[in-house]
């Protein structure tokens, strides 16, 4: 009590430190005496306390959208802004009743990245999330193919070619895959299995095919 200040009228104010109590409700009683030591019925009061927030980003898997959907929990009605690698904002959203965000991402160029999701709730406490790198690629890749012969004529299939072995090869992006290969005498189209097709980690490939029916 006698950290308290009690004014002469019977208004009183102290501070005290609330830091070693949980969050949840605090309930402050108030015992007190008139001069006369007459007892006066206990007052109370409440307030809630919150210092903390949370949040949780789900990982993004690598894509070629290059506005990928990034989405996580948090506490209802938190605002959550959405930072790349390089602290550049590209996103924002709510956190719904039931604790879930959704946010499609601004549009982000070739690259690797990492997603912050900083979470601020309606009482100003703040917690951060990150993804785990992930891959946004969405340019198209490039390809090449060359047919060549086993004879003499290079530039030129001919019968002293083994047409039942006619090798193809060429690149495509490294660590991609071929989703179809095909041969054309403007009549007839060979279609090449992509299984059958043997790529390299660094995007070259290779393939023999029998050309004798074309």
């Amino acid at each position: 009590p006698d950290t308290i200040t009690v004014a002469g009228d019977g208004t009183w104010s102290t501070t005290v430190d609330v830091s070693s109590l949980a969050d949840g409700t605090l309930t402050v009683s108030l015992d007190s005496e008139d001069a006369l030591g007459n007892q006066a019925l206990t007052a109370t009061d409440s307030i809630a306390k919150d210092t903390v927030t949370t949040v949780n980003i789900d990982d993004i898997a690598s894509t070629n959208d290059a506005t990928p959907t990034a989405s996580g929990t948090g506490e209802p009605g938190s605002t959550i802004v959405l930072t790349d690698s390089n602290g550049n904002t590209v996103g924002s959203a709510t956190v719904q009743e039931d604790g879930s965000w959704t946010a499609e991402l601004d549009s982000l160029s070739d690259g690797e990245y990492t997603i912050t999701a900083t979470a601020t709730d309606p009482y100003g406490n703040s917690a951060e999330a990150v993804t785990s790198p992930f891959i946004v690629d969405s340019t198209a890749p490039t390809a090449a193919v060359d047919i060549a012969d086993d004879g003499n004529n290079q530039d030129m299939i001919s019968s002293t070619d083994d047409l039942a072995a006619t090798r193809l090869s060429g690149t495509i992006e490294a660590n991609g895959t071929i989703t179809g290969l095909t041969v054309s005498d403007g009549t007839n189209t060979l279609v090449i299995a992509p299984e059958t097709i043997t790529v390299a980690g660094d995007g070259t490939w290779s393939t023999t095919v029998d050309v004798s029916s074309l």
